[in-house]
């Protein structure tokens, strides 16, 4: 090797560990101001973590411990899980366990009928699938007068709430913990290919039924996409499709996710240093920052924009009343590598698989560029429900995906301007904007 290169390979080397070390002096500030911890500038990242959590699990003790002056209905329902939710209205709950081909194991949860009991012969099968951060709760969480899953149970649907890799219900494994880097090897690449088909089977074989109805929200669309191009085989199993707040390319997304995608590469080398392979986990920090901030005043500003920065403000739609309940189950957590995915489609301006770089890309694709997913797959009858409103789900966006799947039969506006992404789940006029339209269009194409 010459000199030159010599040379040129330390100044690289030392750029390097200069980078390194501003970057890791960056994060301990970013954690001692924004926590109120005291950091000492010469610990290590490992020790400083270590310090966050302890000090997160003090306030989740100290919220538990302390009145925040809930009302004693809220206080009950924080500690519900989605079952508990749905049994508390007086509605059957049921779990089902199912495991992936690749060895997840997810629990998903059922409504087999509504109040006025199972009445006679079979009922069509729902699917309701949630999106980014998300679980089976979001559709119950608001209660019988206003949450889709109860609705539909009531309609006479046999209702089916789907979770993914990573949330709550999905954290366990065949043979991997979730203290193992593999475990969190995923994106919803590995949801739609994977998660769903395993869902599908279980509705399948407990019903006895082939053919069901499904509705996806952001991600739980996506989901969808990627299902119709990985496994055909599950095309033809469904009466229709409705995607609310649906999500493929995101050119035009406002999000500050969109932020993120300069940064891509960095941030996954930055979430390894950290040990944080889980992002946003529903922890005893999110659980912390739930009761402290929304405890005492659900109708503070900051309160309803930790939900409104990331998916579009809309306060109208939003009862801040139920935001404890919503938080102490929403985010529900994913992988780092998830989010960092939605970062790629932004810098790509194609709806993609997960960027591994070339030298992945060739191990896991067989070529240097991710493969596109061809929207042009998707045959079962489709219906998309948009919001002007949206940060994640941009109405441009949802045009290019309308103009590019062949069976869409309706690109539906919610006639609100403000409506947001969120609206779709919590928002109080979702059942006269959203969900009475839907039963609807899902009997339009029912024996």
């Amino acid at each position: 090797m010459s000199n030159v290169s010599m040379l040129a390979l330390a100044l690289l080397s030392l750029a390097s560990a200069s980078y390194s070390r501003v970057l890791e002096d960056g994060i301990k500030a970013l954690i001692g101001n924004g926590f109120g911890v005291d950091v000492d500038p010469h610990e290590s990242l490992k020790n400083v973590r270590e310090m966050l959590m302890k000090k997160a699990a003090e306030f989740h003790h100290q919220s538990h411990i302390d009145p925040l002056k809930f009302p004693p209905e809220v206080k009950d329902d924080l500690d519900r899980d989605t079952p508990g939710l749905i049994a508390q209205h007086g509605y059957p709950a049921e779990t089902y366990t199912v495991t992936t081909a690749d060895g997840y194991i997810i629990d998903m949860h059922r409504i087999p009928y509504g109040l006025n009991g199972p009445g006679e012969g079979p009922r069509i099968p729902v699917m309701l699938q949630h999106g980014l951060l998300c679980s089976s709760a979001d559709w119950v969480v608001t209660g019988p007068e206003r949450a889709f899953g109860f609705m539909l149970a009531d309609a006479g649907y046999d209702v089916w709430l789907g979770n993914v890799r990573g949330n709550t219900y999905g954290k366990r494994h065949v043979s991997l913990s979730t203290s193992d880097e593999a475990f969190w090897a995923f994106s919803w690449d590995q949801m739609g290919e994977f998660d769903l088909p395993a869902m599908l089977d279980k509705i399948f074989e407990v019903t006895g039924q082939d053919k069901l109805q499904y509705v996806g929200h952001s991600m739980g669309t996506m989901m969808f996409w990627v299902m119709s191009n990985m496994r055909p085989e599950y095309r033809d199993h469904f009466l229709s499709m409705h995607g609310m707040g649906p999500v493929s390319r995101v050119d035009h997304m406002f999000s500050p996710l969109r932020l993120i995608a300069p940064f891509t590469n960095q941030l996954q080398w930055l979430m390894d240093m950290l040990g944080m392979e889980e992002f946003m986990p529903s922890s005893a920090f999110l659980d912390f920052l739930a009761a402290f901030v929304c405890g005492e005043d659900w109708s503070s500003i900051f309160c309803s924009s930790i939900i409104f920065l990331i998916c579009g403000f809309d306060e109208a739609q939003l009862d801040t009343e139920q935001l404890p309940l919503i938080l102490s189950n929403t985010p529900a957590g994913t992988s780092t590598q998830n989010i960092i995915h939605f970062g790629q489609l932004v810098n790509a301006k194609k709806f993609q698989h997960f960027d591994w770089g070339r030298d992945g890309n060739l191990e896991h694709y067989g070529q240097e560029q991710p493969p596109e997913y061809d929207l042009t797959k998707v045959n079962t009858p489709v219906f998309l429900y948009y919001g002007e409103n949206d940060w994640l789900a941009d109405p441009e966006d949802v045009a290019w995906l309308a103009s590019n799947v062949p069976s869409l039969i309706d690109n539906y506006r919610i006639p609100f301007d403000a409506w947001n992404h969120l609206d779709f789940l919590w928002g109080i006029d979702a059942k006269s904007f959203v969900f009475d339209r839907t039963l609807e269009m899902m009997k339009l194409f029912e024996p």
